[in-house]
C-alpha cells in the first residue's frame, strides 16, 4: 500500500509539472515508450530494479536506451534514481496515464478475447462503449486462449464476462451446486 502512495505522489507531481510546462503529450509519449521497453525487455527492468547497481550506471542506462526523451522526462527519471524510487516506475507510468485519461475525459476499457479481434470489431466495441458511457474510450485489447470464445470487458472496477469459459463455469456450478 505504501508503494502505491509513493507512486501516486510522483505521478501527480510529474503530471502537474508537465501540464504547467505544456509537455503532457511529450511526457505521455515518453512513458508509452518506457512502458513498452520495460514490458518487452524484462532484463532492462531487472537492471533498473537492481539495488546493487549504482545510480550513475542507472542514469547512463536511461540515457543510452532512451536518447530522445523530453528533458522533463529525463530529469524525472534521474530524480527517481537519485531518490532510489525507480522500482516504482511501472506504477508511476500507469498512474500518470490514468491522470492523463481523466484530463482528456477518456475511459480506459480493457478487452480480453480468446482470439484476435478481426475487422472492425474493436472499433464497434469502442463506439458502443463510448455511446453508453458518454466518454471517449481508450481501448486496450489482449488475447487469452483460455477464454475459449467470447470476450471479457473491464471498465474501472467492473468486469463484464461474456466468455465461454465463464459460461461453462456457471453451468458447472448450477449442476454441481
Amino acid at each position: 500500500m505504501k508503494s502505491l502512495a509513493v507512486a501516486k505522489r510522483y505521478a501527480s507531481a510529474l503530471f502537474e509539472l508537465a501540464r504547467e510546462k505544456g509537455a503532457l503529450e511529450k511526457v505521455a509519449h515518453d512513458f508509452e515508450l518506457l512502458e513498452k521497453t520495460l514490458n518487452d525487455n524484462p532484463e532492462v527492468k531487472k537492471l533498473l530494479e537492481n539495488p546493487v547497481l549504482i545510480p550513475a550506471a542507472k542514469k547512463e542506462l536511461f540515457t543510452e536506451i532512451f536518447p530522445g526523451l523530453d528533458s522533463i522526462t529525463r530529469s524525472f527519471l534521474k530524480l527517481l534514481v537519485d531518490k532510489r524510487r525507480e522500482v516504482y516506475l511501472p506504477e508511476i507510468i500507469a498512474l500518470f496515464a490514468e491522470k492523463l485519461r481523466e484530463e482528456r475525459g477518456e475511459l480506459l476499457v480493457l478487452v480480453e478475447s480468446a482470439r484476435e479481434l478481426k475487422g472492425d470489431l474493436a472499433n464497434l466495441i469502442k463506439e458502443k462503449l463510448s455511446s453508453l458511457s458518454g466518454k471517449k474510450v481508450a481501448l486496450k485489447v489482449s488475447t487469452n486462449p483460455e477464454l475459449i470464445g467470447g470476450i471479457v470487458v473491464r471498465v474501472g472496477n467492473k468486469v463484464y464476462d461474456g466468455s465461454i469459459k465463464n459460461q461453462l463455469y456457471r453451468l458447472k456450478r448450477s449442476i454441481y451446486g
